[in-house]
């Protein structure tokens, strides 16, 4: 579906539960100026492993952790590899294939912040940070209890 502020995917397979579907991608806002579409196809390039996926950063540029309001913070120092401009939150849902992909822009004027994700459903989460031509900068993986 997509409207003039978002856009979604959803693709389930015969026996999926409909709150663990195969697919589950949405981009719920874009930044003004960006199409929800393209946005949206960004984040499926980005589920189907499509952008580049060899990091050219050191596997200890990139740095996450839960904060005290319970947000996801991140930290990155490997500048001369690339600014990152996108952090991309991938939940692994338990069936194999079965991913939901959310993405954050990263504030370009510094190189550490957070995203909320209170909600999100307890699990395991591969975090990716992604510079604007594709690159991937850093890779961690985390558990929200």
């Amino acid at each position: 579906g997509v409207s003039s502020r978002s856009a979604f995917i959803r693709v389930a397979f015969p026996g999926d539960d409909p709150n663990n579907l195969t697919l589950d991608l949405n981009v719920s806002i874009t930044p003004e100026g960006v199409e929800p579409i393209t946005e949206l196809q960004g984040v499926f390039d980005a589920w189907n492993q499509s952008t580049e996926t060899s990091e050219v950063g050191k596997s200890n540029e990139l740095q996450v952790y839960l904060d005290s309001a319970g947000r996801l913070a991140f930290s990155y120092s490997g500048v001369e590899s690339g600014v990152p401009e996108q952090l991309l939150l991938t939940s692994m849902l338990g069936q194999e294939g079965a991913y939901n992909v959310s993405r954050f822009w990263v504030d370009q004027a510094g190189l550490s912040g957070w995203v909320d994700i209170r909600g999100f459903s307890p699990g395991t989460y591969i975090v990716r940070l992604v510079s604007k031509s594709g690159k991937l900068l850093g890779t961690r993986k985390m558990m929200i209890h």
